[in-house]
């Protein structure tokens, strides 16, 4: 039986963890862009960076590995 993966906030960038958040509460790319104040296309990747850190596909996926190593709070 393998224990369930605790991973540090450290895991992602402060950026990358305000995107994440954000993704957890239903927003798009362009809101989150409008938010941050800062371009879709910087959205667009910090998301794939968060997807290659997590070693995730798509946002649910994103989302979820993000919960589970305890990145949400």
């Amino acid at each position: 039986m393998t224990m369930p993966m605790r991973a540090n906030r450290a895991t992602l960038t402060p950026r990358q963890l305000d995107i994440v958040e954000m993704m957890a509460e239903g927003m798009y790319n362009p809101e989150i862009a409008e938010r941050l104040h800062i371009s879709v296309n910087t959205v667009k990747s910090h998301g794939a960076a968060i997807r290659a850190r997590l070693n995730t596909h798509g946002r649910v996926d994103t989302v979820a590995e993000a919960v589970r190593r305890g990145l949400l709070v």
